[in-house]
């Protein structure tokens, strides 16, 4: 009884699966054999495949249950085939040539119509010099591509030279510029960057031995499609932006940096536009030490700067968003004239900025929303703390960083030359360390709506302060518990606001 039971139960098994290849839908037959696939795409069969990536949605609601690739581990080029399993049936289909490395996939909803999409970004390449592609296909009753960037090369002075950048690229060019200097340009973003080469690592082809570039007509390169991609929703508008990155390199220079690119679907034209562009120069990236969590980048240290040279902490590495700056990431910065946070930056942690002695001033990117301390403690020249206008969590008067309904003081900077301070009477809270080390106003005044403040001493140097507070108040039971010089507010004694 149980052998016939078992019999019956693996005759419903085949029949399903019949039912699926054989289903109108269906335009894939995978078979295994021994550790290869033979798998039948639109009645063409592709033999002695492996299987190379097995990739799953994040969505628990998503139309797309899993997708696999399947291809050729080494030898002659190949078209990998790209399966995806959605709700409904199994489809197929294949994907460019491609040699030497493994396409990469990624599934989210990057066109904003409630269903994901599968992003492949498949490369051909020999050195790590090649042809890229990066394709978008649509899982419904079929796998249909609503977006492939043409396959392209490292062009320099080659047959396709004469094609606009905008056909041939996204746009963005090197142009080799005299004194061992590269000038990146995306001219429909207005974005340029001039960057200095290692004299010693250069190809004597394209420089003198003075750094003149030996033929003007021939010093243009454009950079074809990505060699990284990731997905994410970098502007948090419910809807994936692809973010690319391509290594740039000229002659036997092996990496001198890489441009960050990140595409965003135009509904009305139906295509993948660049939003957003920067170039990192490879020696700039090796002064930071990082780590990667949970899909992003925090910023652990940064080579110390003795220099006035300003620092612009990219938004992408490694195609990952760098969103956190960590304690002391930039200790003792002393002659760095300015930090530049980037878009991408959600948390500032403790003081990273501790003893920054020659930043002025500070803008907090429209995205962080946890602000854990002063950032800025023993930082005497910061004059002014600004907020981006579309930040929703923090804000800004007269330089003075506080929450975005300006119920708590976060940070004063230490720079501020003014000798009375008002807290303003929306203020509630006080946060530990507000104050920094040694704030230059000679007097403070606090009314009565601040109850909360700091367990620990709120200065360092208490005897150089004179408190106006209002009687009986939580600020004047503050100042006699921690023995702290105070006046009860008054008309006659208490400075103008």
């Amino acid at each position: 009884m149980k052998k016939a039971l078992s019999l019956f139960m693996v005759f419903i098994l085949a029949c399903s699966l019949i039912a699926c290849t054989d289903n109108e839908k269906a335009n894939v037959k995978i078979e295994k054999r021994n550790d290869l696939y033979e798998i039948t795409v639109n009645n063409t069969t592709y033999a002695e495949l492996a299987e190379l990536g097995t990739y799953k949605s994040k969505k628990a609601d998503s139309n797309i249950k899993n997708v696999w690739v399947y291809g050729k581990n080494s030898g002659e080029p190949y078209n990998p085939v790209l399966v995806v399993e959605t709700k409904d049936s199994l489809l197929a289909t294949t994907l460019v040539e491609c040699a030497t490395y493994y396409p990469s996939v990624y599934i989210g909803d990057v066109n904003g119509d409630a269903d994901e999409e599968i992003i492949v970004n498949n490369v051909r390449t020999a050195m790590g010099i090649g042809e890229y592609k990066l394709q978008v296909f649509q899982a419904k009753d079929e796998l249909v591509s609503i977006y492939a960037f043409p396959k392209t090369d490292y062009i320099y002075n080659g047959p396709d030279a004469d094609i606009p950048y905008d056909e041939l690229n996204f746009g963005f060019t090197g142009e080799l510029l005299d004194n061992y200097q590269l000038l990146i340009k995306f001219p429909s973003l207005n974005y340029q960057r001039t960057i200095t080469l290692e004299s010693n690592k250069t190809d004597s082809s394209f420089f003198d031995e003075n750094g003149t570039v030996k033929n003007k007509n021939e010093n243009v390169l454009k950079f074809s499609t990505f060699s990284n991609v990731e997905v994410a929703d970098v502007d948090n508008d419910g809807v994936c932006e692809i973010i690319g990155s391509q290594n740039v390199s000229y002659g036997v220079i092996k990496s001198i940096g890489s441009v960050n690119v990140v595409l965003k679907y135009q509904q009305t034209e139906k295509t993948f536009k660049p939003v957003q562009v920067e170039f990192v120069a490879e020696n700039e990236l090796k002064k930071y030490e990082y780590a990667e969590s949970n899909g992003a980048i925090e910023i652990i240290s940064h080579e110390y700067n003795d220099t006035e040279t300003p620092i612009t902490i990219p938004n992408y590495i490694n195609c990952k968003p760098v969103t956190i700056i960590r304690p002391n990431a930039f200790y003792q910065h002393k002659r760095t004239s300015a930090i530049t946070l980037p878009d991408s930056i959600t948390a500032i942690v403790g003081s990273p900025f501790y003893r920054c002695y020659s930043i002025t001033e500070f803008l907090i990117p429209s995205k962080v929303d946890l602000i854990d301390g002063n950032p800025f403690f023993r930082c005497p020249s910061l004059t002014k703390i600004e907020v981006d206008s579309k930040n929703t969590y923090f804000s800004s008067q007269d330089g003075v960083l506080f929450n975005y309904d300006k119920t708590t003081l976060v940070a004063y900077p230490e720079g501020k030359t003014d000798k009375t301070y008002t807290i303003p009477k929306s203020v509630t809270k006080i946060c530990g360390d507000a104050f920094g080390y040694y704030p230059l106003f000679k007097e403070l005044v606090i009314y009565a709506n601040v109850t909360e403040f700091p367990t620990h001493e709120m200065f360092i140097f208490p005897d150089n302060i004179l408190l106006h507070v209002e009687k009986d108040s939580k600020a004047e039971e503050y100042a006699i518990a921690k023995s702290l010089n105070y006046k009860l507010i008054n008309d006659s004694n208490t400075p103008s606001a």
